[in-house]
């Protein structure tokens, strides 16, 4: 009898182990989904800033650009 409350109590104390690392595992996952999420956001940001850029230039160039024709 009491081998096999040993036997259950080990099986239980694995499951814990188990568990808690599972646990871990989904932590770790989380953070690093949060830390693409991140990542994109500041990439389509950054982007879109280099657009907003880009027809501000090419804006200036067109109102500029005719200035030394006259």
């Amino acid at each position: 009898m009491k081998e096999n409350e040993e036997i259950l109590e080990e099986e239980l104390a694995e499951d814990i182990v188990k568990e808690e690392e599972i646990e871990r595992e989904e932590d770790e996952k989380d953070l690093e989904i949060k830390e693409l999420k991140d990542r994109y956001l500041r990439l389509q940001a950054d982007f879109v800033n280099y657009k907003n850029r880009v027809e501000r230039e090419k804006q200036n160039i067109y109102t500029y650009g005719n200035k030394d024709l006259f």
